[in-house]
């Protein structure tokens, strides 16, 4: 029986705020590491806040900005790449190595990044959810951050009000089932 109190909006209102907080830090660090800010570093951390508050990060833009500061910077934070370094991709919370490793590619031969699947249209929220756990999966990820990925595309899909964003126990089942995982 559902609450009168008004408690369950609530609880939805805040849930939402987060999710939406979340996606907006995702986008964020991930136009960040394409402009080739080191967000590890103490600079790379100052200019990150210093664009916090921006509604839209466009990674061109930071880039040109980004350049602009590290470069007037004698003590350029971002060191040279190493050989090794260059064969390792970023490390952003979220996002598979995979499609980081796609970004970078599609940057460096000028194709299309290949879109992560809680952006592609063609799929419902539970298929674009199945699809990013199916990606943690192979990406090695544990089986928390395999689910994590899966929740977090259908909140992300929730929070941009996509009317598939649904999640019952029940089809989670299903779809282990399907695949094998649960017997």
């Amino acid at each position: 029986m559902a609450n009168n109190d008004g408690s369950e909006g609530a609880e939805f209102r805040e849930k939402h705020e987060a999710a939406l907080a979340e996606n907006k830090a995702m986008k964020m660090e991930l136009a960040l590491v394409r402009a080739g800010v080191n967000i590890e570093s103490a600079m790379g951390k100052m200019f990150a806040q210093a664009v916090s508050n921006r509604d839209e990060f466009d990674f061109e833009q930071l880039k040109e900005e980004w350049e602009e500061i590290a470069g007037a910077t004698p003590s350029n934070e971002t060191p040279p790449p190493t050989p090794a370094a260059e064969s390792q991709s970023p490390q952003v919370p979220g996002v598979s190595p995979e499609a980081l490793e796609s970004l970078r590619m599609s940057d460096q031969v000028g194709e299309s990044p290949t879109v992560p699947p809680i952006q592609r249209e063609d799929l419902t929220a539970s298929e674009a959810a199945w699809e990013a756990r199916k990606e943690s999966r192979d990406a090695g990820e544990d089986d928390s951050l395999q689910a994590a990925a899966f929740f977090g595309a259908i909140m992300s899909r929730a929070a941009g009000g996509d009317p598939s964003a649904v999640w019952t126990q029940e089809a989670w089942n299903e779809k282990l089932r399907d695949a094998g995982e649960l017997v």
